[in-house]
Formats: C-alpha cells, sequence, structure tokens
C-alpha cells in the first residue's frame, strides 16, 4: 500500500556534535573515577588494566553509536490506516492508528524539552530528532504526542485529511 504522505527528517550536525561532547565528558569522567578508585589500593595486573580501559573506552561508544544510529533521521508516513514514525534505519519503529486520532495542529517546542524520545508532561510524549517545529497529535484517550518535523504545515495537513 502506498502512503499518503512520507517524509523524512535528518539530524542536524549539531546533534552530532553534542553527541561527541557528550561521550568524551563522560569518558573523561570515567577515566577520573577510575584514577580515583585505584587510589591506595593494590596495583592491578596489565591484563586487568587493559580489560578495565577497554570498558571505559568501550561503554560510552556503545551508546553513542546507538544514538547516531536511532537519531539520525525520522522518517513519518501516513497510510489509510496508520501514521507510522521510524527513527534511524528502523532502530525504533511506532505506528498509531488513524481513527483513535481526534485532532492535531503545529506546534513549537520549548527549548528545553531537547530531542529524542521522552515524556514532555501534560500527558505527552516528544519524538524529535532536531530543530523546535513538531505536529502536536491528539487521542481520544486524551493522550498526546508531539513528532518533530522540518515540515509541520504539511504533516498536520496530511493527518487531518487522513482522520476526515
Amino acid at each position: 500500500m502506498l502512503p499518503k504522505y512520507e517524509h523524512t527528517q535528518k539530524a542536524s550536525r549539531l546533534l552530532y556534535y553534542v553527541s561527541i561532547f557528550f561521550v568524551l565528558e563522560v569518558l573523561a569522567i570515567e577515566a577520573f573515577v577510575f584514577l580515583i578508585g585505584t587510589r591506595g589500593k593494590e596495583p592491578m595486573t596489565p591484563e586487568q588494566l587493559r580489560i578495565t580501559m577497554l570498558l571505559i573506552a568501550l561503554v560510552p561508544s556503545v551508546i553513542l553509536g546507538w544514538a547516531f544510529l536511532l537519531m539520525s533521521s525520522l522518517t513519518v508516513s501516513i497510510d489509510s490506516n496508520y501514521m507510522r514514525m521510524r527513527m534511524g534505519p528502523g532502530a525504533w519503529i511506532k505506528k498509531f492508528k488513524l481513527d483513535q486520532i481526534t485532532d492535531c495542529k503545529p506546534v513549537i517546542n520549548n527549548w528545553m524539552n531537547g530531542w529524542g524520545i521522552h515524556y514532555i508532561g501534560n500527558r505527552c510524549w516528544l519524538y524529535n530528532i532536531a530543530g523546535m517545529k513538531a505536529v502536536e497529535i491528539a487521542f481520544h484517550n486524551g493522550t498526546k504526542v508531539r513528532i518533530g518535523t522540518d515540515q509541520p504545515d504539511e504533516l498536520a495537513t496530511a493527518i487531518k485529511t487522513a482522520i476526515d
């Protein structure tokens, strides 16, 4: 079934720079904690030291890799029954039945709402990879979601057309 609407938003370069900074910061903190934690104790064997340093480098790298994969793009598509969202190359997928949607409108997110997938209060979930523009969707059960997009008017129009 061909989608009635489909658009992919790519993540901004700023997200990558912030993520790299975050990982470097985590590496520095882990190294500091490791050095403080080993003071006054028996020295580690070379093998223990290699394994510990590998873990210090590996954990943030895995987190960063997963974040890059998940936050690289956000694709929203609408067909006759569902609105689907896919972050990255399918690392995270969510779908909503169109008959459960009551309304939608373009909105501007507060800068504090940030990026990613998280609860922002007032019975509302945010799915965003870049920017502050979004479409807020209301459901019959009273919950809401905000989907970040660089085409808020087009997405809102597509949703309203699909639910009418």
